[in-house]
């Protein structure tokens, strides 16, 4: 039930939060806010306010709030919200509002809405509002979509304000600006599509029968 300055923990250490610096072996637990740095040979875990670095062998867990860069060797998981960088070699997971960059092996995946970069080397996944970067190894989704989505395989978006680019298929209900891709597919568009298939549900469809002298 302490709250330390430092601690240094040589296999495990809980504690009420840290105000300065923690150094874990294997493990840091902590029940409240820690701040400035803290490093574990395989494991953080937070249960209030991260602000500063987090660095972890294999995963790093934080209930409230992520402030600053975020390091794991496997995942990064923030419960509430994220402002800063968090960077994983599988991926980073978000069920709060973020702003800032995430950078993940595999994934990414946010419940809220976010503002800034994701680049994964499989997949990004915005469930609500993106404004930002999304560049996704294979695929990107969000749900709506201001800036731009750049993928190998697959973008999708219910609603884009941007740019969607990918070397295959693009799909998005409402569109204000471009798709670029093999396939793209949109229910209404305000811009120009280019690929070698464009199709718009609400767009223009002429229908032309023409004759010659033959």
């Amino acid at each position: 039930n302490t709250q330390n300055r430092y601690s240094f923990n040589i296999l495990a250490g809980y504690s009420k939060g840290i105000d300065r610096f923690e150094l874990g072996g294997l493990l840091n637990m902590d029940n409240g806010n820690v701040k400035y740095a803290q490093i574990a040979g395989l494991s953080n875990i937070v249960a209030g306010n991260m602000l500063g670095a987090q660095v972890a062998g294999l995963l790093n867990i934080n209930s409230v709030q992520m402030k600053g860069v975020q390091i794991g060797g496997l995942l990064n998981l923030n419960k509430k919200h994220l402002q800063g960088v968090s960077i994983a070699g599988i991926g980073n997971m978000s069920r709060g509002y973020s702003n800032g960059v995430q950078i993940g092996g595999i994934f990414n995946h946010h419940s809220a809405s976010f503002k800034g970069i994701q680049i994964a080397g499989i997949a990004n996944y915005t469930n609500e509002f993106c404004k930002g970067v999304q560049l996704g190894g294979i695929i990107n989704y969000s749900k709506y979509l201001h800036g731009l989505q750049l993928a190998s395989i697959v973008n999708k978006t219910d609603t884009l304000k941007g740019v969607q680019v990918s070397a295959f298929y693009n799909k998005a209900s409402f569109v204000n600006g471009t798709q670029v891709g093999l396939v793209n597919l949109s229910d209404t568009f305000i811009g120009v599509p280019f690929g070698l298939f464009s199709y718009v549900k609400k767009g223009y469809h002429p229908l032309e029968i023409g004759m010659d002298e033959l």
